[in-house]
């Protein structure tokens, strides 16, 4: 287990984060004018924990060319580890479980899914040239 999570360091963390995020009280949180401001912060985390993902991938593979093979991953991880937080939620006095929550969270999960697909030649360029990574 102490192996998989330095392997993916960056995902245990942003998972933690949202973790911690979704399990705090409501009147902890700020509140905002915005109408459906929390589904737009869903859509944000999950992206995080999507673009860790990735980052955990990269670091381990060098490239992002053979992330596809493991496109269910990156799909379902996010997904169910949202659907994991709503029934946690469901058992929370001061939350309320919401399908429009997880609907936001697998959002963004595939939302990273997409920034990888047109960009990540770009991004994987730019990592390796502030890193000074060389094969």
């Amino acid at each position: 287990m102490k192996s998989f999570l330095i392997k993916n360091k960056f995902t245990a963390v942003a998972c933690l984060v949202v973790l911690i995020l979704s399990v705090m009280s409501g009147n902890s949180l700020p509140k905002s004018a915005i109408p459906n401001i929390d589904k737009i912060v869903h859509i944000l985390m999950y992206f995080g924990i999507g673009a860790a993902m990735f980052l955990d991938y990269f670091l381990k593979n060098k490239t992002f060319a053979l992330w596809k093979n493991k496109l269910l991953m990156f799909v379902l991880f996010p997904f169910l580890f949202g659907l994991a937080i709503e029934i946690i939620q469901g058992f929370l006095p001061y939350r309320t479980a919401e399908w429009l929550d997880l609907l936001s969270d697998f959002l963004g999960g595939i939302l990273a899914i997409l920034v990888v697909l047109c960009f990540g030649k770009k991004i994987e360029n730019i990592i390796k040239k502030s890193t000074d990574y060389t094969n």
